[in-house]
């Protein structure tokens, strides 16, 4: 996998956090579950504030870099899994 950053505006430009390392600085933290609705980022347009393009969740899956294979099961409210 290519190298992540994770930038985020600052007082000066954009602040770019090495994700790697943060997971490296991250290890032995305590864990806590925190509900998604705490989580106040999830809510913003941020990878596209500024542009003309639309957030579809198309757009949003092209950015993860997911290729779109799973070996898991994929619920959608227009494929329903059999029982």
């Amino acid at each position: 996998m290519r190298k992540q950053y994770h930038f985020w505006p600052g007082e000066e430009g954009l602040d770019a956090w090495d994700v790697d390392r943060l997971i490296r600085l991250a290890r032995g933290l305590p864990v806590r579950e925190v509900p998604l609705d705490a989580i106040k980022d999830l809510d913003t347009d941020y990878w596209f504030a500024g542009s003309s393009e639309a957030p579809t969740v198309r757009k949003v899956v092209e950015h993860s870099g997911w290729s779109g294979r799973s070996t898991r099961p994929i619920r959608s409210s227009w494929a329903p899994m059999a029982a």
